[in-house]
């Protein structure tokens, strides 16, 4: 599979997961008002916990679960994967100067004592995807990953769309039924009005 392919088939599930979960938001608020809020914050919140502002690393533990709900985390982890794994980079002395000067003054001075030794501060794109915490899953593993939750988001849109709907029909059926009475209570005194000069014109004629 190509470079592309890949890219394309990413970039495709990651819209479909974001448009299933605003399925999902709209389904279960009740208010369009609140799920206009709810929606942003969430993607907010997403795009924060997704490796691309943050390292994953740096997260306190008790926020660090957040990133697994993130569907931009997998789709960050495949794309970068996809550009950067088998890679290798060549760097020249400008580069590497560039790269010592920008480390702190005790770093800087171990580091100059074995600088012959490094080839490029970042050789390869394995280790690209190691500093920046990406490479623990694959890319059929994230994509599998953002299916799922395309399927998760859509199905749970259904079932809450349903029970709104179970909720809202028996009551369209009363007031059906209430209007239905109300005719009839209507009918009754026209009727009752039909039926009187009837019996009226009976005993008339009875009388004669």
């Amino acid at each position: 599979v190509s470079h592309v392919s890949v890219y394309c088939l990413s970039i495709i599930l990651t819209t479909l997961a974001a448009e299933s979960y605003v399925v999902m938001i709209g389904a279960i608020v009740p208010d369009d008002k609140l799920a206009a809020v709810l929606g942003p914050v969430a993607f907010g919140l997403m795009s924060l916990f997704g490796g691309f502002f943050l390292n994953i690393d740096s997260l306190p533990f008790y926020l660090a679960w957040m990133q697994y709900l993130s569907l931009f985390r997998y789709s960050f982890s495949a794309i970068m994967q996809n550009e950067f794994r088998g890679l290798t980079f060549t760097c020249d002395m400008d580069d590497t100067a560039e790269w010592v000067e920008s480390l702190e003054e005790g770093t800087r001075e171990h580091v100059e004592e074995f600088l012959h030794l490094l080839p490029c501060p970042v050789p390869d794109g394995e280790k690209h995807l190691k500093r920046l915490k990406l490479d623990h899953s694959s890319i059929p593993f994230n994509l599998a990953v953002l299916f799922l939750m395309i399927l998760g988001f859509r199905l749970m849109g259904f079932i809450m769309l349903r029970r709104r709907t179970n909720k809202l029909v028996p009551g369209a059926r009363l007031k059906s039924g209430a209007q239905g009475s109300g005719n009839g209570a209507l009918n009754s005194p026209l009727q009752a009005s039909h039926a009187k000069p009837a019996a009226d014109s009976d005993g008339e004629r009875k009388k004669k």
